[in-house]
Parts: C-alpha cells; structure tokens; sequence
C-alpha cells in the first residue's frame, strides 16, 4: 500500500537535485523535466529553462511529490509542476509528475 502511495506522488521526498533556469521569482512555477535513469537516483538534475533562455545549473534542495527514478520505467522522463519557494529549505517543491516515454525511433 505505501508503495501505491508513493508511487503517486503523496509522500514527499527531499532531495539534493541539480536544478537549470534562469530568471525564477519566489512564488513562480515553472514545468521542469527530468530524465528517469538511474545515474542520477541519488542526485537528481531538472531542467526548467525554456527554449528561449538556457538556464544555468545550481545544486539546490528539492521537495518532491513522487519518485525521482523508478526502475520499472524504462526509457521515460518525468514532467513537474515546480514551485520556488520563499528563501527556506527546500528551495523549490515539485509536483504533478506525469510520465513522457521517449520516442524510440530516434
């Protein structure tokens, strides 16, 4: 039962992440990505730069509302709702994971 629950993101996890933007306000959200492997379980790295402005990379703690990696996924990448939050730990809270399977032909 904890596993289900879990799995849909009910029980937050803090987390050490490597976080790209650029330009986030306190209070802003931002839909970020983050790749499902296993290289970076313990670490995980979002990126919630957009196309038009490449954002730099900052190690910063993290809350989020689902796993960071499941192994029984393969070749997916999760989607968030990130939050960054006012000036305490963790600076940012990410929720509403879906996710993305890759597309296999390339």
């Amino acid at each position: 039962m904890w596993d289900a629950v879990d799995q849909y993101g009910y029980i937050p996890h803090n987390k050490l992440a490597i976080v790209t933007a650029k330009n986030w306000s306190i209070g802003e959200y931002k839909n970020c990505t983050s790749p499902n492997i296993s290289a970076t379980q313990d670490e995980p790295q979002i990126d919630c730069s957009s196309y038009s402005e490449l954002g730099e990379s900052k190690k910063f703690e993290v809350r989020f509302y689902g796993k960071t990696f499941r192994e029984d996924l393969k070749n997916v990448s999760f989607s968030w709702r990130c939050k960054k939050n006012d000036g305490a730990d963790p600076t940012f809270t990410c929720d509403e994971q879906k996710v993305f399977k890759w597309d296999e032909k390339n």
